[in-house]
């Protein structure tokens, strides 16, 4: 192979590597384009509650509007790791939800909201809002 026509294919191998020069076959089914994410509020009614009186009422909206599909609430407790998920809800017209929880147990909790991804975005989770339990014991228990 001739010196000069190896000097010219390495130029161009390095600068299409480099991306200043566009492939042969670039076509219009060759670009991808990628969806935004949903964006997801969350808001709870309290920080502190009670174990099995008081109920947290999880309230949020989800852009883009997607009227009807579901969104996943989920639970973390203090400590742990992992999130359970705790049931589902429907968005409204206008993209909002809510959804109500009565704690069970003592341990403190995170709650979080998820809406998977579809044609018009992509998966999106909204922040992490805490909520303290307290409970109650008959002190002839201890």
């Amino acid at each position: 192979m001739n010196k000069s026509r190896l000097t010219a294919a390495t130029a161009v191998l390095a600068l299409s590597l480099a991306g200043a020069v566009a492939p042969v076959s670039a076509g219009a089914s060759d670009t991808v384009v990628q969806a935004a994410a949903y964006r997801v509020s969350l808001t709870t009614s309290t920080a502190q509650a009670v174990q099995r009186e008081d109920r947290v009422k999880l309230t949020g909206r989800v852009s883009p509007k997607a009227p009807g599909a579901r969104v996943t609430v989920q639970l973390q407790y203090d400590g742990k790791r992992a999130w359970r998920t705790i049931g589902t809800t429907t968005l409204k017209r206008d993209g909002s939800y809510v959804f109500k929880d009565k704690p069970v147990s003592r341990l403190d909790r995170r709650y979080r909201v998820v809406k998977p991804g579809d044609d018009s975005a992509t998966k999106g989770v909204s922040r992490e809002r805490a909520v303290e339990v307290f409970g109650w014991d008959w002190l002839d228990a201890r």
